[in-house]
């Protein structure tokens, strides 16, 4: 979502750390918006533990954005895209994955 605000918010350089804010103050397709909420929702009445597939809308726009970022931030010099791709899928497989 950060990611996305930047993008929407040009003239900033800092996301607002708060998902409510940076939900509405982007332009977003109301099933990953609906998606978000219900998985907020859940985790709002649930134990964090366990696993469970990720929502479609919200895979999609993950993958989106990332994929989008990285042709914004680091088109200029392709060493950096490759080692923000290569720090994207460490992070992801460290803190996303477990």
């Amino acid at each position: 979502m950060a990611l996305r605000w930047l993008h929407e918010h040009p003239d900033n350089s800092v996301a607002p750390m708060h998902l409510p804010t940076l939900l509405g103050e982007c332009e977003l397709n109301s099933d990953f918006v609906e998606s978000v909420r219900e998985l907020t929702e859940l985790k709002a009445h649930t134990r964090e533990m366990g696993s469970g597939e990720v929502p479609a809308p919200i895979a999609e726009f993950i993958s989106a954005e990332f994929e989008r970022a990285a042709l914004e931030f680091v088109k200029v010099d392709p060493a950096r895209r490759e080692q923000a791709q290569a720090r994207s899928a460490d992070f992801f497989r460290h803190h996303v994955r477990g």
